[in-house]
This record gives structure tokens, C-alpha cells and sequence, in this order.
């Protein structure tokens, strides 16, 4: 009864016939036709999140097709020393991020040794101290941001007496520092710090394995601890010198060590890897001189250039046939010269 009421008789002369005389049929839609390629794109546009992933994975291609024509460096470059450190742009040096820096907590031994670094090379490894506390064990610590690049300080290197030259009129020319002096322990197989290359201060334990506290004077400043001689041009150094090293006491400080390849000396590493990497003289720029006389250059791949493994080796088996077999007792130290003196 109740749907009665809501749907009340409709009088049939109110119903009449649409398309009487026509056939009924479908009719064609009037629309352009698409392929199975339209149809993708047109769902691929309105996926927000697919067309960001899209351009994600086009701009990774064209910086991997773009990048190797612009960068300096080849994909055989290779740096232990700069391994680990962060992606740094100088156009964001004081921004916070991208600046090759990162957030370190360290103990006091840790603040001065990294002060030491900043202080001898004029370059500080520390941007920026946040604070410092005591803990219950009368222990001090501080959390830094730390300069990565300048945190490698300095390093040791062997170099043949013409690199040493050469690196020496680097120095008078540009008016840079790259050899320091070397420490009066400079021969310690230390564990830490660059294998000692950043101590050129006096520590209270000079042993191996020393945790590099250094030994401060009575106004709690760093000693040094160059190695001296009364010589100014000790291993024919005669090239630029460190503030305070003036001869005043009669002592000049030395730069190298004469060894059976060379030299080997104490470099700033932020330095040495500009001139070696960045500023003439390069392998190129040799190249180019040698060319400009007339003289032929013999020069082996950068391929064969890090490693002296296969000459030791060489070396090693015509001396096995000669019958030069040393025991046990025998060490990795030097003893005599390429001449057969004793050094």
C-alpha cells in the first residue's frame, strides 16, 4: 500500500516512442583514436610521483654523461688521504652543509691535536666549538664541526732529488709553504696522526703508541719539537722556511732526509696536493717542455707510478739467486744505500 502512494499509476498516454521509424543500433563515439604509447603517457602525467622519480632518473643519467667532460679528475684518480672526507663546494663554505665539514665530539687531547694541525698550517681544522663539559670522571670534552680536509694536516713523502728541487722552486715562486720541518721523532712509527706527521709538538709519551697528549709549557701552549742543526741548508734544502726559523740560537731547523731514493720529507697536504694535482710543474706541463726542446721524455704510466712492489720484487729474486738470505731477525729499515754504505 505504502508504494502505491510513492509511485502512483502513470497514464499510458503520457509514454511515447523515441526512434519509431529508425532502427536502433550503437552509434560510434566521436573521439580521436589513441595508441597504447598515448594512453601510458596520458596515465604516466597524472602519477605525480612516477613523473618525479622520471626526472630523478634523468638528471642522474646526464650528470653521469656530462660530468666526466667537466671534472678534473679521471676515474684512475685515486687518494688515500682524502678517501673519507666530505663533499665540499665553496660556494657553500659558511652555509653548514656541503662544506666538507661534519659535527665531532672530541676529548681535550683530540682539541689540541687538532688546534696543533690549524696552528701550524695556518689553515683551521676547527670551524666552529659548540661547547665543552666535564663528566664525572674529570674528563673535558667538546663537540666541534670539524674541517675535514684540513683534519689530514701533514704527511710524509719520498721524493727523488729532482721532484725535491723541483718542489722547492715551487715554493720560492709561489711564496708557499708546502715541506715543513721535520720532528725530532720523525723516524717513530707512530699509530696515529698520519703516522706521526701531525706531532710537531712534544708529547708526554713519545712511544708507538703514544695517545698524543702533548706537553705544554707553564702558559699551557704547545712545545715544539723540530729537529735542529747548526747547518741552514741540511740536505740541500734552500728553499722557503716557517715563522721563527732565522738561525737567532745558531740552529736552523731541517726540512729532509737524505735516503736511497732521494728525500723524504714533511709536507703540508692540502698543499702538496694542489701542487701536485693543480699547479705547474705537472706531468703535462713537462710534456709540453721537454717537447718545446727537442728532448724525449721516458716517463711511466700514473698506473705504474703508486707502487714499488714490482721493483722490491725484482730486486728480491736476483738476490734470492745470489744467495743474499736474511733470518728472522731481519726488519723493514733501511741500512745502506743504493752505493752499499751504511747509512
Amino acid at each position: 500500500m505504502m508504494e502505491k502512494n510513492l509511485y502512483p499509476e502513470i497514464p499510458k498516454e503520457k509514454f511515447a516512442f523515441i526512434h519509431k521509424d529508425e532502427r536502433i543500433h550503437d552509434e560510434k563515439l566521436q573521439t580521436k583514436s589513441i595508441s597504447y604509447l598515448g594512453d601510458a603517457w596520458l596515465r604516466f602525467r597524472k602519477n605525480k610521483s612516477s613523473v618525479v622519480a622520471f626526472c630523478l632518473i634523468v638528471f642522474l643519467l646526464l650528470f653521469a654523461i656530462i660530468t666526466p667532460f667537466v671534472s678534473p679528475y679521471t676515474v684512475q684518480f685515486r687518494d688515500g688521504y682524502y678517501k673519507s672526507v666530505l663533499p665540499k663546494n665553496t660556494l657553500f663554505e659558511n652555509a653548514g652543509f656541503w662544506d666538507g665539514a661534519r659535527k665531532e665530539k672530541v676529548s681535550e687531547i683530540g682539541y689540541h691535536y687538532y688546534n696543533a694541525i690549524g696552528q701550524e698550517t695556518g689553515v683551521p681544522v676547527v670551524k666552529k666549538e659548540y661547547d665543552h663539559y666535564t663528566d664525572s670522571n674529570g674528563v673535558t670534552y667538546y663537540n666541534l664541526r670539524v674541517d675535514s680536509y684540513a683534519l689530514v694536516g701533514f704527511a710524509y713523502v719520498n721524493l727523488s732529488e729532482t721532484e725535491y728541487n723541483n718542489l722547492m722552486a715551487y715554493q720560492n715562486e709561489k711564496d708557499i709553504q708546502v715541506i715543513y720541518p721535520l720532528q725530532k721523532t720523525h723516524n717513530s712509527q707512530y699509530m696515529m696522526g698520519n703516522g706521526g706527521a701531525n706531532f710537531w709538538y712534544q708529547l708526554k709519551d713519545e712511544s708507538v703508541n703514544t695517545n698524543g697528549d702533548p706537553a705544554l709549557d707553564e702558559n699551557g701552549s704547545l712545545i715544539p719539537n723540530y729537529l735542529t742543526s747548526d747547518n741552514p741548508n741540511k740536505a740541500n734544502y734552500n728553499s722557503k722556511r716557517i715563522a721563527g726559523d732565522d738561525g737567532a740560537d745558531g740552529q736552523w731547523y731541517t726540512y729532509a732526509q737524505k735516503n736511497q731514493t732521494g728525500y723524504r720529507v714533511r709536507v703540508h697536504y692540502l698543499e702538496y696536493f694542489r701542487y701536485v694535482n693543480g699547479y705547474e710543474p705537472t706531468r703535462a706541463a713537462l710534456q709540453r717542455e721537454t717537447a718545446a726542446r727537442g728532448v724525449r721524455l721516458c716517463m711511466p704510466p700514473l698506473s705504474l707510478c703508486g707502487d714499488n712492489g714490482a721493483m722490491i720484487g725484482a730486486q728480491a729474486y736476483y738476490e734470492y739467486l745470489a744467495g743474499n738470505i736474511a733470518d728472522q731477525t731481519l726488519n723493514a729499515y733501511a741500512t745502506r744505500s743504493m752505493e752499499g754504505e751504511a747509512l
